[in-house]
């Protein structure tokens, strides 16, 4: 049976760029192999004992990282930008994520580090579609972003539950127990993971009530900026510097008003965001949409419910 964890004692000679002494998990072994012939040689010698000791996640969870300007690829998360064998990787990448949220759910175990580690081996795909956050000219970076939970369909632009969510349960509860845990009864209906992007300055235009933020990873910078005086009205540029707060997302969760301009700072190393929010019309869904996001964790919005969270903006 294969461990959850395991301790270098040798070099195994497969190229994966590992420490003599350091933990790894399962998941970040398997995604520093290059290739399916390269995952089955590592799986081989993961059994010999003279090269790796199964250890206990907890191991993993607690090695520390130093924070680095520019990163070697084999430790970047993974990133996926799509054609049909890049799609294959990132299913691979993506169960592998989905079995480890399990497994740490099943141990109870759904704090910031249990989080983190599932958010290095989840492969977030380009999102070509979220034109408002990308930046222009030389700043301009791909932006890697997945949503969980409802989503507007394509067809009715009506919400219904995302793929994501029904394709991988155990990434979305992981998520949801983490807000739950975290934040109590915060209202929401759908939760954005951002990859390794700082996003431009705007403003999200079909959300209802706040959304709260949480930022993980070792990195420098990366703060959000935020507009709370932001009549929602005209060019996002134009806002005065001097009326933004600074949130520290990286030391404890923020709440804030989405449809009101926010950015984030540029940042060096590897930062992830988790955004917490709900979809407008999140009314008009059907009560077997409703049931299904309920039981993956979700906490479904009231008219009331989004007021009393309103309490919790500045």
């Amino acid at each position: 049976m294969v461990a959850l964890a395991y301790q270098v004692l040798s070099y195994p000679h497969l190229g994966m760029g590992l420490e003599l002494g350091s933990v790894y998990t399962t998941a970040e072994l398997e995604l520093r192999c290059a290739s399916p012939k390269r995952r089955e040689q590592l799986h081989a010698k993961l059994k010999k004992p003279e090269l790796f000791k199964p250890v206990a996640l907890q191991a993993a969870l607690s090695r520390k990282r130093k924070v680095v300007e520019d990163q070697p690829k084999w430790v970047r998360p993974p990133k996926v930008r799509g054609g049909r064998k890049v799609d294959e990787e990132a299913s691979r990448r993506r169960r592998i994520a989905d079995h480890l949220a399990g497994e740490l759910q099943r141990e109870g175990s759904v704090g910031d580090e249990e989080l983190l580690l599932v958010l290095k081996a989840w492969a977030a795909k380009e999102n070509t579609a979220r034109k408002n956050v990308m930046r222009k000219g030389k700043a301009k970076r791909p932006v890697f972003s997945d949503t969980f939970g409802l989503v507007r369909s394509r067809q009715s632009r009506q919400p219904t539950l995302g793929a994501l969510s029904r394709k991988y349960p155990n990434m979305t509860k992981l998520l949801t127990a983490w807000c739950r845990r975290t934040l109590g009864n915060f209202p929401f209906t759908s939760i954005s993971v951002n990859v390794n992007y700082a996003a431009a300055r705007h403003r999200d235009r079909n959300n209802v009530g706040p959304s709260a933020i949480k930022a993980f990873g070792r990195y420098r910078g990366g703060q959000l900026l935020y507009w709370p005086k932001d009549e929602r009205c005209g060019d996002v540029k134009d806002l005065p510097r001097q009326e933004c707060q600074v949130l520290n997302v990286d030391q404890k969760p923020h709440y804030f008003d989405g449809t009101k301009a926010h950015e984030v700072r540029p940042f060096k190393g590897e930062r992830f965001s988790v955004v917490f929010f709900t979809v407008g019309m999140y009314s008009a869904v059907s009560a077997s949409v409703k049931d299904a996001s309920a039981k993956l964790g979700f906490c479904m919005p009231t008219p009331e419910s989004i007021e009393a969270a309103k309490a919790t903006v500045a």
